[in-house]
Protein backbone atom coordinates (compact mmCIF):
# COMPACT_ATOMS: atom_id res chain seq x y z
CA UNK A 1 0.00 0.00 0.00
CA UNK A 2 2.92 2.23 0.71
CA UNK A 3 4.35 1.88 -2.27
CA UNK A 4 1.19 2.42 -4.18
CA UNK A 5 0.27 5.83 -2.15
CA UNK A 6 4.17 7.14 -3.10
CA UNK A 7 3.34 6.13 -6.87
CA UNK A 8 0.15 7.47 -7.45
CA UNK A 9 0.77 10.92 -4.96
CA UNK A 10 -1.00 9.79 -1.93
CA UNK A 11 -4.53 9.07 -3.54
CA UNK A 12 -7.53 8.66 -1.83
CA UNK A 13 -9.03 6.40 -4.07
CA UNK A 14 -5.81 3.92 -3.47
CA UNK A 15 -6.28 4.32 0.50
CA UNK A 16 -10.32 3.22 -0.36
CA UNK A 17 -8.93 0.54 -2.18
CA UNK A 18 -6.38 -0.93 -0.24
CA UNK A 19 -8.93 -0.40 3.13
CA UNK A 20 -11.68 -2.59 1.14
CA UNK A 21 -9.56 -5.28 -0.09
CA UNK A 22 -7.90 -5.10 3.88
CA UNK A 23 -11.72 -5.27 5.04
CA UNK A 24 -12.59 -7.63 3.62
CA UNK A 25 -9.61 -9.94 4.21
CA UNK A 26 -10.23 -9.58 7.91
CA UNK A 27 -13.87 -10.61 7.62
CA UNK A 28 -12.91 -13.46 5.47
CA UNK A 29 -10.81 -14.78 7.65
CA UNK A 30 -12.61 -14.98 10.77
CA UNK A 31 -15.82 -16.11 9.01
CA UNK A 32 -13.58 -18.84 7.22
CA UNK A 33 -12.30 -20.02 10.82
CA UNK A 34 -15.65 -19.99 12.36
CA UNK A 35 -17.55 -21.93 9.21
CA UNK A 36 -14.69 -24.24 9.93
CA UNK A 37 -14.92 -24.62 13.82
CA UNK A 38 -18.81 -24.81 14.42
CA UNK A 39 -19.67 -26.99 11.46
CA UNK A 40 -18.95 -30.42 10.78
CA UNK A 41 -19.92 -30.32 6.78
CA UNK A 42 -18.54 -29.23 3.03
CA UNK A 43 -22.50 -28.35 2.56
CA UNK A 44 -21.76 -25.34 4.43
CA UNK A 45 -19.78 -23.84 1.88
CA UNK A 46 -22.52 -22.54 0.27
CA UNK A 47 -23.70 -20.47 2.81
CA UNK A 48 -19.99 -18.86 4.00
CA UNK A 49 -20.19 -17.70 -0.03
CA UNK A 50 -23.53 -16.00 1.04
CA UNK A 51 -22.62 -14.82 4.37
CA UNK A 52 -19.22 -13.45 2.48
CA UNK A 53 -20.82 -11.36 -0.21
CA UNK A 54 -23.63 -9.94 2.36
CA UNK A 55 -20.55 -8.83 4.75
CA UNK A 56 -18.93 -7.18 1.47
CA UNK A 57 -22.14 -5.13 1.14
CA UNK A 58 -21.69 -2.45 3.44
CA UNK A 59 -17.58 -2.02 2.95
CA UNK A 60 -18.22 -1.40 -0.84
CA UNK A 61 -21.44 0.89 -0.38
CA UNK A 62 -19.06 2.61 2.17
CA UNK A 63 -15.98 3.06 -0.34
CA UNK A 64 -18.28 4.27 -2.58
CA UNK A 65 -19.86 7.11 -0.17
CA UNK A 66 -16.49 8.19 0.89
CA UNK A 67 -15.73 8.61 -3.35
CA UNK A 68 -18.63 10.39 -3.64
CA UNK A 69 -19.17 12.81 -0.58
CA UNK A 70 -15.32 12.81 -0.55
CA UNK A 71 -15.37 12.21 3.22
CA UNK A 72 -14.11 9.11 5.48
CA UNK A 73 -16.97 9.23 7.91
CA UNK A 74 -18.70 5.97 5.70
CA UNK A 75 -15.41 4.11 5.98
CA UNK A 76 -14.83 5.40 9.72
CA UNK A 77 -18.44 4.27 10.66
CA UNK A 78 -18.32 0.79 8.82
CA UNK A 79 -15.01 -0.26 10.14
CA UNK A 80 -16.11 0.76 13.24
CA UNK A 81 -19.02 -2.21 12.86
CA UNK A 82 -16.82 -4.25 11.46
CA UNK A 83 -14.62 -4.19 14.58
CA UNK A 84 -17.19 -5.03 16.75
CA UNK A 85 -17.94 -8.10 14.43
CA UNK A 86 -14.67 -9.05 14.50
CA UNK A 87 -14.47 -9.05 18.09
CA UNK A 88 -17.13 -11.21 18.44
CA UNK A 89 -16.37 -13.38 15.93
CA UNK A 90 -12.29 -13.60 17.74
CA UNK A 91 -14.85 -14.04 21.03
CA UNK A 92 -16.30 -16.91 20.06
CA UNK A 93 -13.30 -18.86 18.31
CA UNK A 94 -11.45 -18.47 21.88
CA UNK A 95 -14.31 -19.80 23.29
CA UNK A 96 -14.56 -23.04 21.07
CA UNK A 97 -10.98 -23.44 21.84
CA UNK A 98 -10.70 -23.32 24.78
CA UNK A 99 -13.43 -25.82 25.68
CA UNK A 100 -11.78 -28.45 23.32
CA UNK A 101 -9.47 -30.98 24.25
CA UNK A 102 -7.15 -29.76 22.12
CA UNK A 103 -5.98 -26.69 23.39
CA UNK A 104 -2.02 -27.32 23.54
CA UNK A 105 -2.41 -28.49 20.08
CA UNK A 106 -4.06 -25.02 18.87
CA UNK A 107 -1.90 -23.33 21.65
CA UNK A 108 -1.20 -20.50 18.10
CA UNK A 109 -4.74 -20.02 17.26
CA UNK A 110 -5.23 -19.04 21.02
CA UNK A 111 -2.32 -16.15 21.00
CA UNK A 112 -3.51 -15.07 17.82
CA UNK A 113 -6.98 -14.88 18.81
CA UNK A 114 -6.55 -13.13 21.80
CA UNK A 115 -4.12 -10.69 20.10
CA UNK A 116 -7.23 -10.09 17.59
CA UNK A 117 -9.37 -9.63 20.86
CA UNK A 118 -6.94 -7.49 22.36
CA UNK A 119 -6.42 -5.12 19.25
CA UNK A 120 -10.15 -4.89 18.49
CA UNK A 121 -11.22 -3.75 22.21
CA UNK A 122 -8.64 -1.15 22.16
CA UNK A 123 -9.44 0.13 18.72
CA UNK A 124 -12.94 0.32 19.87
CA UNK A 125 -11.95 2.03 22.75
CA UNK A 126 -10.29 4.37 20.66
CA UNK A 127 -12.93 4.91 18.19
CA UNK A 128 -15.29 5.97 21.29
CA UNK A 129 -12.54 8.50 22.54
CA UNK A 130 -12.45 10.19 19.70
CA UNK A 131 -16.56 9.85 19.29
CA UNK A 132 -16.47 11.48 22.95
CA UNK A 133 -13.95 14.48 21.84
CA UNK A 134 -11.38 13.32 24.85
CA UNK A 135 -8.29 12.36 23.12
CA UNK A 136 -6.34 12.82 19.85
CA UNK A 137 -7.51 9.27 17.55
CA UNK A 138 -4.24 9.03 16.10
CA UNK A 139 -2.31 8.82 19.72
CA UNK A 140 -4.03 6.34 21.23
CA UNK A 141 -5.07 4.49 18.05
CA UNK A 142 -1.29 4.11 17.60
CA UNK A 143 -0.72 3.29 20.68
CA UNK A 144 -2.78 0.50 20.58
CA UNK A 145 -1.81 -1.14 17.64
CA UNK A 146 1.78 -1.30 19.27
CA UNK A 147 0.36 -3.06 22.24
CA UNK A 148 -0.93 -5.91 20.30
CA UNK A 149 1.94 -5.83 18.32
CA UNK A 150 4.06 -6.26 21.39
CA UNK A 151 1.86 -8.76 22.22
CA UNK A 152 2.01 -10.87 19.46
CA UNK A 153 5.19 -11.04 19.68
CA UNK A 154 5.75 -11.86 23.63
CA UNK A 155 3.37 -14.51 22.53
CA UNK A 156 5.82 -16.14 20.08
CA UNK A 157 8.46 -16.68 22.94
CA UNK A 158 5.53 -18.44 24.95
CA UNK A 159 4.60 -20.57 22.35
CA UNK A 160 8.29 -21.49 21.84
CA UNK A 161 7.95 -22.37 25.83
CA UNK A 162 5.39 -24.71 26.03
CA UNK A 163 6.23 -26.44 23.03
CA UNK A 164 9.55 -27.18 24.19
CA UNK A 165 7.87 -28.41 27.13
CA UNK A 166 5.17 -30.56 25.63
CA UNK A 167 6.93 -31.73 22.76
CA UNK A 168 4.56 -34.00 20.68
Amino acid sequence: MLISMVLLGRSNVTYIIFWIIASIFELFFVTKILFLILSDKKKHADIFYITMSVLAIPIILAAILSYTNRSYNPINTTDFYNIILLLLGSVIILRKLLTTDMFIHNIETFFIFSGFVLYFCLHILASNIVSLGFLDNWNFGQNATIVSLIYWLGSIFFIWKIRSKHSF
